[in-house]
């Protein structure tokens, strides 16, 4: 029923989450654009503790995925309902709620009629989802709070990839639940922390503690090289812990084409059975890729699948254009968008005909070898003729020409082949 709806909230995504941007230059850029629109209008494993009303709703818990009878009561329960809402399309995470992986926090804090709570966490030894309520004394259809740094227990900033869905408000616009996930590059530990978040102009810091110890991540070495349509790629590691599993690969130097992004990898098992993108977090960083997590349903025998990849020859992989003259210098040879309008600090572009849910472009670079990024990007969506898109550039100190370089690309290699993780 939300397959398709999935799948197109997925693809939005990604155009964050696949370009390299450094996290300050995104931070800022994202919260500058929040005051602006407002300017406009530890144990092997966690259990929910042995209180009677905990193991009443770990009973329900347990059924979500099969019966939506029970999915619903479970939303008659005070706090429940979020964490059902927030997770329904991540198998994985569905899979630690099922298996009581999840550990309570309940961490409050208030400032100017807004109260924020910390309450849950599912862990391990590469991430942290928190899922939080923010309560507004006064009901709010242009409120906006969210998490923006999580701090170790010296004070100092942790560093991760970070996204989250968005808040999801209520019917009186008085409360709103979101779900922060975080990813480390390596191997984190959790105990004592502080989340900072921004409520409007103003910073508000919740510390709690996180008390158990994360599974250990099981990880299969796989070192296979598979050729896609010409292109080499080495599928390096498979690791697969209780929130996701990270598929670290490398596209061969010597590939003709520059890999952008692979659209819709997945695990199968011999069932049939398919751990896919994730869809309520960052889905990829360099060359790592987020899937689902199967930590808790492994199977007898589990392969990766590479699916769809962008893909755009190399001497080919950037448009360069002349923001003084307005013109455009060197685009590839299949290049489906109208240039609509070229500013010194801003590109516009069209796509006729068909839907393509990503923005194009990464790092920019000028004539003095200068590199820079968008500060912002954005498209209008499929009108059934054409999507409508634009990149505005953090700075408009460079040298002409500039080039552009492409993150992604509406042109495909795609493979079926099912490369064995284990059996």
């Amino acid at each position: 029923m939300f397959g398709e709806e999935e799948k197109r909230l997925s693809n939005y995504k990604k155009n964050i989450d696949r370009i390299d941007i450094p996290e300050d230059k995104l931070e800022n850029a994202m919260f500058e654009g929040i005051r602006q629109a407002k300017k406009k209008k530890r144990s092997s494993k966690w259990k929910i503790p042995a209180l009677a009303a905990a193991v009443f709703l770990i009973s329900f818990i347990l059924t979500v995925r099969v019966s939506p009878v029970m999915a619903g009561h479970i939303a008659s329960i005070p706090g429940m309902d979020r964490i059902v809402e927030l997770i329904r399309y991540d198998r994985g995470l569905q899979s630690a709620v099922n298996n009581e992986y999840m550990e309570p926090i309940g961490a409050s804090r208030s400032i100017d009629g807004v109260k924020v709570t910390i309450d849950s966490a599912i862990y391990d030894e590469y991430g942290l989802v928190l899922f939080y309520t923010i309560e507004l004394d006064e009901p709010s259809e242009y409120f906006y709070a969210g998490p923006t740094k999580i701090l170790d227990e010296t004070g100092d900033q942790i560093t991760a990839a970070s996204s989250g869905p968005g808040l999801d408000a209520s019917n009186d616009n008085k409360t709103f639940t979101g779900l922060w996930n975080l990813l480390f590059e390596e191997k984190t530990d959790l105990t004592d922390l502080t989340v900072e978040f921004e409520i409007d102009d103003e910073t508000l810091s919740i510390p709690f503690s996180l008390t158990g110890d994360p599974l250990e991540t099981k990880q299969f070495d796989l070192n296979q090289v598979v050729e896609v349509e010409g292109q080499k790629v080495e599928i390096q590691h498979v690791k697969i812990s209780p929130i996701r599993a990270i598929v670290e690969l490398e596209s061969l130097k010597n590939n003709s084409m520059k890999l952008l992004s692979f659209e819709n990898m997945k695990m199968v098992n011999g069932n049939g059975d398919e751990w896919g993108i994730v869809t309520n977090g960052a889905s990829a960083s360099g060359e790592s890729y987020y899937l689902q997590s199967n930590y808790f349903e492994m199977p007898e025998e589990l392969s990766l699948v590479l699916g769809k990849i962008q893909a755009i020859d190399k001497d080919e992989a950037s448009l360069v254009i002349d923001t003084f003259q307005k013109k455009v210098l060197k685009k590839p040879d299949y290049f489906p968008f109208e240039i609509t309008d070229i500013e010194r600090g801003r590109i516009e572009y069209e796509l006729k005909g068909q839907e393509f849910p990503y923005s194009l472009f990464g790092q920019i670079t000028d004539a003095d070898e200068k590199t820079f990024y968008e500060s912002s990007s954005g498209m209008g969506g499929f009108n059934g003729e054409k999507t409508t898109y634009y990149s505005s550039f953090e700075t408009t100190k460079y040298q002409n020409p500039i080039s552009l370089e492409f993150s992604f690309y509406p042109q495909w290699i795609e493979s079926d082949e099912k490369i064995k993780i284990f059996d």
